[in-house]
């Protein structure tokens, strides 16, 4: 499901450009910020959200947030309201995905302003079956949690 879903993404933003991707992330920050989510809530309404949201739900509190990009860095799929849409321009992308990586990348742990949780990032390259890379896939991890 989530393969499927990051590919069917990819073949619709193909040549998506970096303007109208930080057109549609704009879009998307304003939304959350005013509270009227009609592109959060086609995300979330998504098969693939409903996936990672289960996932979530049964990590008894360790995973925050789940969520999976194309391969321009643009949210596939989600458990949870993110704060940006395209991720492309951050090191969770830009450590793994575009720098070809098969590492997984865990960023600095910080905590949370609003929930004062102590958390952190894990993102890697998602890979297609014939293993080629096709996006990322980011969990946000409460280390008070573990």
């Amino acid at each position: 499901m989530v393969l499927k879903a990051i590919a069917e993404q990819n073949a619709k933003f193909g040549n998506v450009s970096e303007m109208d991707m930080r057109v549609l992330d704009e879009t998307y920050r304003s939304e959350v910020d005013q509270h009227q989510l009609h592109m959060v809530t086609l995300l979330l309404d998504k098969s693939v959200s409903h996936y990672l949201k289960a996932r979530q739900d049964t990590s008894q509190g360790a995973i925050l947030e789940f969520f999976v990009t194309d391969s321009h860095g643009l949210n596939v799929g989600q458990s949870t309201v993110t704060a940006d849409y395209w991720q492309g321009d951050e090191e969770k992308y830009l450590r793994t995905f575009a720098n070809s990586s098969r590492e997984i990348f865990i960023d600095r742990a910080e905590r949370n302003e609003s929930t004062q949780i102590l958390e952190t990032q894990a993102s890697f390259v998602v890979m297609d079956e014939e293993n080629r890379p096709i996006g990322v896939a980011i969990v946000t991890i409460a280390i008070d949690a573990l």
